[in-house]
């Protein structure tokens, strides 16, 4: 750790490990406080300040882990990803959370935010941590606390502090006017989609009562019935016991989540498996034109669909393929599924469960409307011409806010490590 600590410079900066500066609080039942959370970017705040977590607390509180002001919060699971923050909040967090009392008379808190939010820390989190699954991945407190810090004189750790809160707070709030942006783009991306697949484009054409709640009416040449008799629903419960040590460098395509996300289908950064797995399940190898639906946790919901395969693939046990009978154009089914009246439905299935999961059932009992196949190919192309423009202007607005990401991550680094003179500099 040492090696990017001080650049030699300073030799009045002392280096101490966390051990020496951190006590772990293990105070409980205090169900009455404000229940808090941590976010990367935004570090400890009220949970219902926000409205995209949606992480449920238990229904006891009194197991939750009590926070002071100026004390140390870690979400274990995400350390690894900058899940850790000093809080300006009394209140309480779950047990999952690591909660420590920081001794105030050899660090100010808010330096030790900032230096340990910074990117290098955070890269030394990821490399400490382990698991089963990335998303499984656990930052040990025995580990945690064995990491050393550099620190500077008392006053010009508040200088520095000080320096720091004023510029992320500049960063912060220019990233969310971008954010805003963003927001009110994907919200008309979605009235057009939404629009074109449950009401086609001709303004004039006639209409009748779909009787499907949240959708009210459609074409009236339009069909409505289930998925599952224009659709065959495929997926695994599980992939007998596979482990990431099992990939290998070239083999057969391993699609998860994180690889259907954006609008196309990420096939540089996705793992491989062998043929003996591949060959395991015939009936989710992969075909052009099948659609992918993400059906487990907090991705539920995500969609896709392959356009094009560079090479026989299959999907890992997160993810369904949807695979359309002739009625049905592949690219209107997947603009069906990001359509607001499949996300109305799909929030219902996740608000109805403690571990959010769609079944191949009820998949297949998911309504749907059809206009003819003709229409289709017509409003899918209608809607792959309106979308583009507005996910090429959404990717430029995130391009800005991922540079202003690294600027600020940039800043902290050499604030905290004493390449920036702040003492020169202006706030």
């Amino acid at each position: 750790m040492n090696s990017f600590l001080l650049d030699g410079k300073h030799n009045n900066w002392s280096i101490i490990k966390l051990k020496h500066l951190l006590r772990k609080r293990n105070e409980k039942d205090k169900p009455e406080l404000e229940l808090l959370s941590v976010y990367r970017d935004y570090g400890v705040i009220p949970k219902s300040s926000r409205d995209d977590n949606h992480n449920r607390e238990s229904l006891d509180l009194s197991n939750y882990r009590v926070v002071y002001k100026n004390d140390l919060v870690m979400n274990k699971m995400k350390g690894w990803q900058g899940s850790l923050a000093i809080s300006r909040f009394n209140g309480i967090v779950s047990p999952a959370y690591i909660v420590c009392d920081v001794d105030e008379s050899k660090v100010i808190p808010q330096y030790l935010h900032h230096i340990l939010r910074s990117r290098k820390y955070i890269d030394v989190y990821k490399a400490l941590s382990y698991g089963i699954r990335t998303d499984q991945w656990e930052l040990h407190f025995e580990d945690f606390q064995e990491l050393e810090v550099a620190l500077p004189p008392r006053e010009l750790q508040i200088k520095i502090a000080r320096f720091i809160d004023e510029k992320v707070s500049r960063i912060h709030s220019l990233s969310d006017e971008l954010r805003k942006k963003v927001e009110i783009l994907k919200q008309y991306r979605s009235a057009i989609i939404t629009t074109a697949v449950t009401k086609g484009h001709d303004p004039n054409v006639s209409m009748k009562d779909s009787k499907i709640e949240w959708l009210g009416t459609v074409p009236e040449n339009w069909e409505v019935s289930q998925l599952g008799y224009f659709a065959e629903v495929k997926a695994r419960i599980g992939w007998k016991g596979l482990k990431a040590d099992e990939y290998v460098e070239d083999g057969y395509i391993f699609l998860a989540t994180p690889n259907i996300k954006n609008r196309e289908i990420d096939y540089v950064n996705v793992n491989f498996i062998t043929k003996e797995r591949y060959l395991e399940s015939p009936e989710i190898m992969l075909n052009e034109g099948d659609v992918l639906l993400a059906k487990d946790g907090s991705t539920l919901g995500t969609v896709n669909i392959i356009r094009k395969l560079p090479k026989e693939g299959t999907v890992n046990s997160s993810i369904a393929i949807v695979r359309p009978h002739k009625e049905i154009h592949s690219l209107f089914l997947r603009y069906y599924f990001e359509s607001n009246y499949m996300k109305h439905l799909i929030q219902a299935f996740k608000d109805g469960m403690g571990v959010p999961h769609l079944f191949q059932k009820d998949i297949k009992k998911f309504k749907i409307v059809l206009p003819p196949i003709n229409e289709q190919i017509e409003i899918s192309n209608f809607i792959d011409d309106k979308i583009e423009k507005i996910d090429t202007a959404m990717s430029l607005i995130n391009q800005q806010i991922q540079k202003l990401d690294e600027y600020r991550s940039s800043l902290i680094t050499e604030a905290v490590t004493g390449q920036i003179d702040v003492l020169k500099m202006s706030i």
